[in-house]
């Protein structure tokens, strides 16, 4: 899958809650191994597009996969319009995510929608992480030199650059976990008291946010968020 376990069925259960129709068309931005397209593929879906640097292993044969750089302008041409994008795990490996998400919006048909996910820098583990040497989870030096997390952000940073670049964001989630399922149910007792405590995002390694395309992108708000920071 390339993500946490958990990441895509969580995922496709929101495609579910947003009852997305099975004749739209979806487009999933950086496919990896085609893990989710598979499973939209067993929901019903059937028209299915993949963007990534290299093609699918073993291909997807009914699937067409556009081979592209996500770091440069991917969608210049004929690349059509998606009722549904998909980035999950993909934003945070990117030189430029603003960039990105203006590729994004151009993908995305006026009234579609956008499923995007980062790793969850402030859940609990995060914030212990941070508390005793300072440092961000997810984004050490293997992750860096192995995996190449290169870009951070945090759900506001996220929140505001989708605002920026033309998109209403409406659902913010949490999902997927690598801690073993046993030391999981070990402290589970405890998830409902954290969450209380720290918020939304202290339990899940990844935040997933589903986004509606905007006409124009709302430069008020932003102009409140600049005042309010200023």
């Amino acid at each position: 899958m390339w993500c946490s376990p958990g990441t895509h069925e969580t995922a496709a259960l929101l495609i579910s809650a947003l009852r997305i129709p099975l004749v739209a068309k979806i487009a999933d931005i950086g496919a990896g191994s085609g893990a989710l397209l598979v499973r939209l593929r067993d929901l019903g879906y059937s028209h299915l597009s993949a963007f990534d640097m290299e093609p699918i292993a073993p291909p997807l044969d009914e699937i067409p996969v556009n081979i592209c750089d996500l770091n440069e302008p991917f969608c210049e041409g004929n690349c059509g319009k998606f009722d549904l994008v998909t980035a999950v795990e993909v934003i945070e490996h990117l030189e430029s995510p603003r960039a990105f998400l203006r590729q994004l919006r151009s993908l995305v048909s006026a009234q579609g929608t956008l499923i995007i996910s980062t790793p969850n820098i402030a859940n609990i583990l995060g914030r212990f992480e941070f508390f005793i040497n300072g440092s961000l989870r997810f984004f050490g030096k293997k992750t860096y030199l192995e995996q190449r997390h290169i870009s951070v952000l945090s759900l506001d940073q996220l929140r505001w650059a989708l605002e920026e670049a033309g998109f209403t964001v409406t659902t913010v989630v949490t999902a997927g976990s690598f801690v073993k399922p046993w030391i999981r149910r070990l402290y589970s007792p405890m998830a409902a008291f954290v969450r209380l405590i720290c918020g939304q995002l202290a339990s899940g390694d990844v935040i997933l946010v589903v986004a509606q395309a905007s006409t124009i992108p709302d430069l008020n708000k932003l102009r409140r968020y600049r005042d309010k920071y200023r």
